[in-house]
């Protein structure tokens, strides 16, 4: 290769690591497979405690959640009553690679929409309307009212 240019001898032609470009005397961060085979395994295992979280819903405790309906009409019906907790997050990126909102994600974690887990949770319940609420780390099943 010529290391003449339109301006005279520009010198050998070589590849220069950026680091070396910015000033910085440190090497650049590195990505081990090591780390990234942890974040895989880290992810799997919060994907596996997800999806355990949710036979809450598909087996649900009907004692508990007798309990907790008597309670709730005893002190007047204040607000809603939650009867399944299930607690979790959406990660940023599923294990699979895939980035999911927080209904894909209950899918993917599930093997159910959120609208299936709701109707079967309203079908224990015919006098009740159920309903969910979600928030970043929790979602609710609640009861929010006798049906008339």
């Amino acid at each position: 290769m010529s290391t003449e240019g339109p301006t005279g001898d520009t010198g050998p032609t070589e590849v220069i690591p950026i680091f070396e470009l910015t000033g910085g005397t440190a090497a650049p961060p590195l990505i081990l497979l090591t780390d990234l085979m942890t974040d895989l395994s880290v992810l799997q295992q919060q994907e596996a405690a997800d999806r355990t979280s949710f036979l809450a819903v598909s087996s649900p405790d009907i004692q508990s959640m007798r309990n907790k309906l008597i309670t709730w009409l005893a002190t007047g019906k204040p607000g809603n009553c939650v009867l399944i907790r299930i607690p979790f997050a959406v990660p940023n990126v599923c294990s699979d690679g895939v980035s999911r909102n927080f209904f894909e994600y209950v899918e993917f974690v599930s093997g159910k929409t959120l609208v299936a887990h709701l109707q079967s949770v309203q079908d224990i319940l015919p006098d009740f309307e159920v309903g969910y609420q979600c928030s970043r780390t929790d979602l609710l099943f609640c009861v929010v009212r006798v049906k008339a």
